[in-house]
């Protein structure tokens, strides 16, 4: 049977990726890419929370076309979101309305969701007052912000202040009263910041104040449509993040004041959320509790936190930031949907466990209120022994019993695979023989999964070598005979054929993949500036038999990597750019944008990155120079342009 899910949707990356004319069924991609999967709730993001996209009299004069008032020198995104929403005001379309009635023709509940106090104004170099996001109401009341308090959170309100109180409620019921909605989502996780430093135990009776009222009025208006509207919460990982910023949920659960609680971190994908402490919470109360997860790129790392989540007592799962499967969703994010709300599916598919800190769940970047606690990285003094705890929800011996297990992968991931680490799973040795290095990691197919038990698993890893070694990384790969691979990158954009999904570099035609490595990354280009990239060709034998080589250049895919990609907000290629390269010191004088679908691309101006050839002749085995830069920019655009892919073909 399948659990509910909730995905949260704040849009910007759906309607960004349209060209006005917009029409309504233009629109109901951002519904239609989770119909059919195991979502069961949509929650829609009323824009930042800050400036709206909807109908409102309570924020009049902050749609977001109402802002030509103010500087409008922004990135790409930006002007991509603003001619769409000026498109759908020329023709009189509210897109909250038409998402809450597609998501019902479809067969989902719809529900808005309020950024408590989104911060995504005051970042980037022009600061939250030129920023064309931050709201009249929040210029007119400066007086209701955390002043004081340090970095941006000074720009945020303080709910401790009745100003800030009054103006959310009247956001949260004039939407529940003017639009069909299920529910809403008070999102408290953008950003968890609602009290002065120091005084967040003393004002939390206000928020809980705030949430009765939010009740209140809901169940007032569900009365008035004949029907309950629900309340959702979603809020930190911990019961003890929670009240430390001021959020009392122990006394709204036991009060009855939301029907659903979802717990989440900041921004990183996890397999670790305390899940039964708050199943122990919210037990008998009636409120359903959803564990929550943030980015993620992997069916096989879903599956295994999934499983994990539903053994310790989770009711459904939520998605935030689910923004790694293409825009509408492509296949594989699909599948993901589908599958890991099945526990009994769960059961005999392919997992990955990786301990929090390190592999898929390394905390690139963590500003949850609390750090959580890790295992990894860790470092090892010579002779010192260290254990780690392994929890994983399936049962090899059982398994095993019936005849569906494949085989188990152990691997452990260090600065150094020369030898010298011992290990023990379980308090038994693992055979050194059956140890491999791989790149960085240490990875062992075990020849007894029997040693391993559903629940905690103990690794003891023992550095024998005369110098410190540092485990970056342990995971656990579990693979069944007979599982449901991951589904293959798609060939369709919005129900036509493209041939490959363009975010991802492959081979076309005659163009064979040409095997580079570049050490530049991220490659940002400034004010018509220079930029030197260093690539190096490591495939010697193809740069013989080539007649010319073809460049691809890429913008972020994912939020998933190790550069600081907060920092490359809005640093994509707009449709007007004018680029110029030179490769060894040779210049091509052509080049073209790579588009999520060439063959739409008068609907749609989505570009991943840029693309150019060159005789094979300018380019040789090794280190080559590749100089770029953005020589020319609409002049009420940001500079500024990131790309962190660099792939070669050949042909």
């Amino acid at each position: 049977m399948n659990m509910p899910a909730i995905l949260n949707d704040d849009g910007c990356g759906q309607i960004g990726a349209l060209k006005p004319p917009v029409s309504k069924a233009d629109l109901y991609t951002m519904v239609d890419k989770v119909a059919g999967t195991g979502v069961t709730t949509l929650s829609i993001t009323l824009y930042d929370g800050h400036v709206i996209w909807h109908d409102s009299s309570v924020c009049d004069g902050d749609h977001l076309l109402d802002r030509a008032d103010l500087p409008q020198h922004g990135p790409p995104s930006k002007y991509r979101i603003l001619s769409v929403c000026q498109s759908m005001r020329d023709q009189g379309i509210d897109p909250l309305h038409v998402f809450i009635d597609r998501a019902h023709e479809q067969g989902l509940r719809c529900i808005a969701c309020l950024r408590m106090n989104d911060g995504h104004f005051c970042y980037g170099p022009i600061g939250p007052h030129e920023n064309i996001y931050a709201s009249n109401f929040w210029r007119q009341h400066q007086h209701l912000l955390l002043a004081g308090d340090p970095g941006y959170v000074q720009h945020l309100y303080d709910y401790a202040k009745e100003g800030t109180r009054v103006y959310r409620f009247a956001q949260i019921e004039e939407v529940c009263q003017n639009y069909d909605v299920d529910g809403f989502e008070m999102d408290f996780m953008r950003t968890p910041h609602y009290f002065k430093t120091g005084q967040e135990q003393q004002n939390s009776r206000h928020m809980t104040d705030l949430v009765q009222a939010v009740r209140h009025m809901m169940d007032n208006t569900g009365r008035v449509k004949d029907r309950r509207l629900e309340l959702l919460a979603t809020v930190p990982r911990t019961i003890a993040e929670c009240q430390q910023i001021g959020l009392d949920v122990s006394d709204w659960v036991s009060k009855g004041l939301v029907d659903a609680i979802a717990a989440k971190n900041y921004i990183y994908f996890e397999q670790d959320l305390p899940v039964k402490q708050w199943a122990k919470l919210v037990k008998g109360s009636g409120v359903s509790f959803f564990a929550g997860f943030e980015h993620g790129d992997t069916i096989e790392t879903f599956r295994a936190a999934a499983a994990k989540y539903f053994r310790d007592g989770a009711h459904g799962l939520y998605f935030y930031n689910y923004y790694s499967f293409g825009m509408p969703y492509n296949p594989l994010g699909r599948q993901i949907l589908t599958q890991v709300v099945d526990p009994a599916m769960l059961e005999a598919q392919d997992k990955h466990y990786a301990l929090l800190g390190g592999g898929p769940c390394t905390l690139a970047h963590n500003v949850d209120p609390q750090q959580p606690q890790t295992q990894v990285p860790a470092e090892l003094s010579p002779g010192e022994s260290r254990s780690f705890e392994i929890d994983i929800a399936d049962d090899p011996v059982a398994a095993m019993a019936v005849g569906i297990l494949k085989d188990v992968t152990l691997r452990v991931a260090s600065d150094d695979t020369s030898t010298g680490l011992q290990f023990a799973l379980n308090d038994q040795a693992t055979e050194a023989s059956l140890w491999r290095a791989q790149d960085l990691s240490w990875q062992a197919v075990l020849t007894h999964p029997q040693m391993l038990r559903c629940g905690i698993n103990t690794l003891k890893i023992t550095n024998n070598t005369p110098a410190s070694r540092t485990i970056s990384s342990i995971e656990l790969l579990v693979h069944y005979k007979g599982a449901t691979p991951p589904a293959s990158l798609p060939d369709m954009c919005q129900g036509q054929l493209t041939g490959q999904d363009t975010r991802y570099p492959q081979e076309q035609g005659p163009w064979k993949t040409l095997a580079c490595q570049c050490s530049s990354i991220p490659i940002q280009l400034t004010r018509g500036d220079w930029i030197d990239a260093a690539v190096n060709i490591t495939q010697h034998d193809a740069i013989t038999q080539a007649t010319a080589i073809r460049f691809e250049l890429r913008t972020p895919q994912t939020n998933t990597r190790d550069y600081p990609w907060w920092k490359l907000y809005g640093s994509q290629p707009w449709e007007t750019d004018q680029y110029e390269f030179m490769v060894n010191g040779q210049s091509p004088q052509q080049w073209q944008f790579i588009q999520r679908n060439s063959s739409m691309k008068e609907r749609d101006y989505w570009i991943w990155g840029l693309q150019f050839d060159v005789p094979a002749d300018w380019v040789e085995a090794g280190n080559n120079t590749v100089r770029l830069r953005l020589s020319k920019r609409d002049p009420m655009l940001e500079w500024g342009c990131a790309f962190v892919h660099v792939d070669l073909f050949w042909s």
